[in-house]
């Protein structure tokens, strides 16, 4: 356990921690055991940003487990965060729930306004829920490029949203947990460039939609880990995860995009690599033709393109190209990222994705932020 903590801290990591639902005493959730790792996190000075208990509970009947109403997982979450106040290092700790999937499933979006009813909203500091596109077991190659299902994320907000609405709940939501495909991913497709696609576009959702931490499944295991079961080496989701960390921060911004097939976002960029006011613009092509983007309120600035494709234009490619040069790691440590410098329009390849970067745009909504 204290190698993984030192692990976290080296990484810069915040530490969520989900105690197990099924620890019961007779119908309530029993904090035995939480009161022991609890003390233990103490002794060894651990922050802990979060916790919540359970997994999926709307899903516990088909998986075989006891059946936990909303109201019952209300009431447990209450005696999570009382036993948390006894702690002065936890106390301040944010509670999560109700840890649902996907919210355009019926069992999922009942259980969502159960949990709400019951005075959810009061107990947590966030709602928290699950996504996966597809099923790990069935996924298809033309799956990861189809705007069909890149749009269910969308109509999985609009029904938490409105399920939000009904019962006078403000807070904000938390995706804790989130990938292509469920049950593992799909070996030869959520390892490779095409799961690409529906990383962005979910990151791009999410920001546009107030989700305030994206959690990824996972960092490694399983056929979606960001590093490859193979060959313990970075897939092109890791490449383009930490693009996404170098240069995207803070306020979106609405973009409209002329094709349905072309997928664009925007958020201010990252202070230290740019200065206050810039703007990324990260997009994804899902159609087989190059198109090119056409910035027009910025068409004279200089812009920085960092070009994600796949190599050999290959979807199920395990490599992915910066530019048109191919990321390695050097060693133990990550490779330059350097972007491409280019004035007026944007070349943008077929079934690629990428980042555009106007260091110079002057946005006051950015420079305000930071």
């Amino acid at each position: 356990m204290l190698m993984l903590i030192n692990f976290i801290k080296f990484a810069g990591w915040d530490i969520v921690f989900n105690f197990n639902l099924l620890k019961r005493q007779g119908n309530n959730w029993d904090p035995t055991n939480a009161k022991i790792f609890l003390d233990f996190a103490v002794e060894h000075n651990i922050s802990i940003e979060g916790f919540h208990i359970g997994n999926e509970v709307n899903a516990y009947p088909g998986n075989g487990y006891m059946i936990i109403d909303p109201k019952t997982l209300v009431n447990d979450l209450n005696i999570l965060r009382n036993v948390l106040s006894t702690y002065p290092m936890y106390k301040e700790s944010r509670v999560l729930g109700p840890e649902v999937t996907r919210f355009n499933k019926r069992s999922a979006s009942d259980y969502l306004s159960g949990f709400l009813k019951a005075g959810g909203c009061d107990v947590v500091n966030e709602v928290t829920f699950h996504h996966y596109y597809i099923s790990g077991y069935t996924a298809k190659v033309e799956e990861f490029t189809n705007v069909s299902v890149l749009d269910c994320l969308m109509e999985a907000f609009v029904k938490g949203k409105n399920i939000m609405k009904e019962h006078s709940c403000y807070s904000s939501f938390r995706m804790t947990e989130t990938s292509s495909a469920f049950g593992g991913g799909t070996e030869g497709m959520s390892d490779r460039y095409m799961a690409g696609f529906l990383w962005l576009d979910k990151l791009g959702q999410s920001a546009l939609n107030g989700v305030t931490v994206v959690h990824r499944q996972t960092f490694y295991g399983g056929h979606y880990g960001l590093f490859s079961i193979r060959n313990k080496q970075p897939t092109p989701d890791y490449y383009l995860s930490l693009l996404f960390k170098r240069l995207v921060e803070g306020p979106v911004f609405k973009v409209i995009s002329p094709a349905t097939q072309l997928r664009v976002y925007c958020n201010c960029a990252r202070v230290g690599l740019y200065n206050p006011g810039a703007i990324v613009v990260y997009y994804l092509n899902l159609a087989k033709k190059p198109c090119k983007l056409n910035l027009a309120q910025f068409a004279d600035h200089v812009k920085d393109v960092y070009s994600l494709t796949p190599e050999k234009g290959d979807l199920a490619a395990r490599r992915v190209l910066l530019n048109g040069k191919k990321l390695n790691m050097i060693g133990d440590a990550v490779p330059p990222t350097p972007p491409l410098k280019v004035a007026g329009d944007v070349q943008v390849e077929g079934r690629s994705f990428g980042f555009i970067v106007v260091p110079d745009a002057n946005q006051n909504l950015c420079k305000k932020y930071f």
